[in-house]
């Protein structure tokens, strides 16, 4: 969903849901956006869907083995940081020589989104991409000219943090469950940080599941109807409250009334949107045994290499290959032939990073944590040993 958003945003952003219109926008991009067919490339959805599974797995993670906040905190910031480096490592290969030509596309198709995708005058080093990728990415903002869509990895960091501290100080689900509500209750309303709720959220998702009591029998039907219905809400609701607000003004004044009681939501249906879809694959049996098949495991273990390496692919080879396609081909041609060829691309370069980069990524993370876990309990185990001092 984030590599379509992505390559339809470099030709026509008008037909991504609630997107600016400029007053040339045809028609037909307007009912394509409003249409259920939409969510096939609605990457805001899939960035919170992903903030609100990270939520549940890292939970399920630390409660199937248990490890110290410290080495919790070491394996995950090394099992982010070493694909941060390899994905943004083709700005600063690529970009000092003349191998980005987004500005040169966006001069030709009028595309806001490509040129902002690196500042004027950027000028990528050696330390710099070192700089950006240890501390920028994590701790300030990663949003920057060496892989703009790397902004979802400090929300990550600090998710995972949140979720490590939860489970390390209450192992209890059932304690968990009310301090994960209400701290997600006020992240939500910090307006730069509103996205951390989602990984509450998940948590709360996880440990409701691990304490649910035994089903009675045909409530597997219903839950399942309960699921469907969800996911069927969560995947139309951003497209559907922008048709009220067309079609009607009074839905528009209950959009200002939510922004008024929840502040930092500021009329965010993606992540209503988001909680809905994962919270309905929670609850249907039949939606989890179709996200279980070969195809759909396949594309989670590309998932990550796929987000990372996208952007870098469209702002080099994609870009130049529809400049090239325009000299014969008229814009919707070439624009559908570039995103057939882009997207084969990235999908055959996160199926050979996930060999060569991601594999190797999880074991050394999983063993620095396991030699720090080892360490920490060592320092633990001799400071409750070492003799005190009476004064």
């Amino acid at each position: 969903m984030v590599l379509f958003g992505h390559l339809v945003r470099v030709v026509w952003p008008s037909v991504l849901t609630a997107e600016t219109y400029p007053a040339a926008t045809p028609a037909w991009q307007h009912t394509l956006a409003a249409s259920p067919v939409s969510v096939l490339w609605d990457g805001r959805l899939a960035v919170d869907i992903f903030f609100v599974l990270s939520g549940y797995v890292l939970t399920a993670a630390v409660t199937e083995r248990r490890m110290t906040f410290p080495a919790l905190a070491t394996k995950r910031y090394i099992r982010l940081l070493l694909p941060v480096l390899a994905a943004t490592l083709p700005a600063l290969l690529l970009q000092p020589y003349g191998l980005y030509f987004h500005r040169d596309l966006g001069l030709v198709t009028g595309s806001a989104w490509l040129n902002s995708q690196t500042v004027i005058g950027f000028h990528p080093s050696i330390l710099s991409w070192l700089y950006n990728g240890i501390w920028v990415v994590f701790f300030v903002d990663g949003e920057t000219s060496f892989n703009s869509p790397l902004w979802t990895m400090r929300f990550e960091w600090y998710g995972s943090l949140l979720v490590f501290l939860l489970c390390c100080l209450l192992s209890d689900p059932r304690r968990r469950i009310p301090v994960a509500f209400l701290l997600g209750a006020v992240l939500a309303n910090l307006a730069n940080y509103a996205g951390l709720h989602l990984f509450c959220i998940g948590m709360i998702l996880h440990d409701m599941v691990q304490i649910a009591p035994e089903r009675k029998a045909g409530a597997g039907r219903n839950t399942n109807l309960i699921g469907l219905g969800l996911l069927g809400i969560g995947l139309y609701l951003p497209r559907l409250l922008m048709i009220l607000i067309d079609a009607h003004g009074t839905a528009f004044s209950g959009l200002l009334w939510l922004r008024r009681i929840l502040p930092a939501w500021q009329g965010d249906r993606w992540m209503l949107a988001a909680i809905c879809v994962v919270t309905g694959v929670v609850l249907s049996p039949s939606l989890r045994r179709l996200l279980s098949g070969s195809l759909c495991r396949f594309l989670g273990r590309i998932s990550f290499p796929l987000y990372l390496f996208q952007l870098p692919l469209i702002l080099s080879f994609g870009c130049w290959f529809m400049l090239t396609l325009l000299s014969r081909l008229d814009m919707v041609w070439a624009a559908l032939l570039m995103f057939a060829v882009t997207a084969l691309a990235a999908f055959c370069i996160a199926w050979i990073m996930t060999t060569v980069l991601e594999r190797p990524t999880l074991l050394v993370s999983a063993r620095i944590g396991a030699a720090v876990d080892a360490l920490w309990l060592r320092l633990r185990a001799a400071a409750r040993l070492a003799p005190r001092r009476v004064f």
